[in-house]
């Protein structure tokens, strides 16, 4: 599988520190906190000098310019630092329109802060946790900035609201994305603490629903549901127990988003995962179809899908990878070796790109301002070392310019060959299995030779992420606050 990025954009994600006015249970503790210090407005202009040379390099090294380069605040909660809104002005003073600014922020800001930031592009993300006065304000400021997206967090346990928000908002033409809650893949620690949710059956189905939909506007031709992605979807993640096979049908039948009554038997159900009854061992055959086909009502619109799943077999067998869409409802060009032309989709069904050539570096990088280091993605964190940690720090961000120099000198540029099982980022950006040849398809990088890295053993690799930088810091911070006591 191949996949080539649309956009040809840079987006920058800036972390401005933990503090946050929400304290949502499914936000772990080093994302956000009420302390986190306030970062000073001649640091951030530091910062964003670094920032720029950094992006100019890439542009070298591909021989274009990015058509469009984003700069997006988060945190935390980034419009609680009392500078931002002049860091923000001073970017678009300084750098013209180099860049656009971006804001992701949970909403809960005042009227009159909401026609502030109408400039900016934004994402508000909605949180129903939220007391109902505090998601009133939220949603009397989505509608304020009607030009931003929202990101719909959808809660476990408050699902049809989620639902029903969706729909408004759909109605009044705002663009939204249904967000799965939870970055972690089938982590077990972060499912017991409730940082990454574990989705019913029919929850399963609304996700797949909604994304078949968009694709069929897009496309203009109906979309065929998958129920083998459906069943996969809802199995308790890495639990080994999951719903029972004919949860499927209840699934398939939902009668909240379908009225059309399909008949589908649990020995059709059986047959189409396979012999072994494992999900997606076996693709659908063309007779089962049929059969299927034939019992359902002549005025029903759903019907089962002819393609096979893009997993690859060792997922399928077990099940441990699950469909994820771009996060900001990007376009990108999907390419099988069943379907060589490549087509557009917002959505792909595997999440496991271990082995995979990625080039997540040529089009984000993710600035931690509390702990000042910086990777290429805030959720992957993977280097060009295929280490999980970072590609430097702020206090010696020569050292990252230097060596990107050094690059560009030698005209050749290592790619990121993926140690993941599980990917949560980076759908939209331009990667490819073993069976294509990268040097063949350099995805328009012509300055420099792409040279693919070597897997490291598992032991070999170094692990150095938000989580445990965090810690490491709040550790100090505890022991200092132990000595003074």
């Amino acid at each position: 599988m191949k996949i080539e990025d649309t956009m040809n954009g840079f987006d920058i994600i800036w972390d401005l520190g933990r503090r946050c006015t929400y304290e949502c249970t499914y936000c772990p503790p080093h994302r956000n906190n009420k302390t986190s210090p306030l970062v000073t407005f001649e640091d951030l202009k530091k910062s964003m000098t670094f920032l720029d040379e950094y992006v100019r390099i890439y542009e070298d090294m591909r021989g274009k310019q990015y058509k469009r380069r984003k700069l997006s605040f988060t945190g935390g909660e980034p419009t609680v630092h009392t500078g931002f809104l002049k860091f923000a002005n001073y970017i678009k003073e300084t750098y013209g329109e180099r860049y656009t600014i971006g804001i992701t922020t949970n909403g809960l800001f005042t009227k009159r802060q909401a026609e502030l930031y109408k400039d900016f592009a934004g994402t508000i993300s909605y949180h129903a946790e939220g007391t109902p006065a505090e998601k009133k304000l939220v949603i009397d400021n989505i509608y304020l900035i009607k030009h931003w997206q929202v990101n719909v967090m959808f809660h476990k346990d408050y699902f049809d609201e989620c639902i029903k928000l969706c729909e408004d908002l759909e109605e009044a033409g705002i663009k939204y994305i249904p967000r799965r809650i939870g970055d972690d893949g089938n982590d077990q620690s972060s499912i017991r603490n409730g940082y990454t949710h574990v989705y019913s059956v029919d929850q399963e189905y609304y996700f797949s629903e909604h994304w078949r939909k968009k694709n069929e506007k897009k496309e203009g031709k109906k979309e065929e549901v998958d129920l083998d992605q459906i069943y996969r979807n809802a199995e308790q993640k890495g639990s080994g127990k999951g719903p029972k096979k004919d949860a499927i049908v209840k699934a398939y039948t939902n009668p909240i988003k379908s009225t059309a009554v399909v008949e589908v038997s649990q020995t059709d159900i059986e047959e189409s995962l396979g012999e072994d009854g494992t999900a997606g061992s076996a693709t659908y055959k063309k007779e089962k179809e049929n059969e299927v086909l034939q019992k359902a009502k002549d005025d029903t619109e759903v019907t089962v899908t002819t393609y096979p799943s893009l997993m690859k077999d060792e997922d399928k067998k077990t099940r441990k990878s699950q469909g994820r869409m771009c996060c900001g409802g990007r376009d990108f060009c999907l390419t099988t070796s069943d379907e060589p032309e490549g087509k557009l989709s917002t959505y792909v069904d595997n999440t496991n790109f271990f082995g995979y050539s990625c080039l997540v570096n040529h089009y984000f990088l993710y600035i931690n301002q509390e702990s000042r280091d910086i990777y290429h993605h805030q959720t992957c964190m993977v280097n060009l070392d295929n280490d999980v940690a970072p590609i430097g720090n702020l206090d010696e961000s020569d050292k990252i310019i230097a060596r990107l120099e050094g690059y560009v000198a030698e005209k050749k540029m290592p790619v990121i060959t993926c140690p993941k099982t599980f990917c949560g980022c980076g759908m939209c950006v331009d990667k490819m299995d073993s069976s294509y040849d990268i040097k063949e398809h350099n995805f328009g990088i012509t300055k420099v030779d792409l040279i693919p890295n070597v897997l490291k053993k598992a032991e070999d690799t170094r692990t150095i992420t938000v989580r445990n930088r965090m810690e490491s810091i709040d550790d100090k911070l505890y022991i200092q606050n132990l000595n003074v006591t």
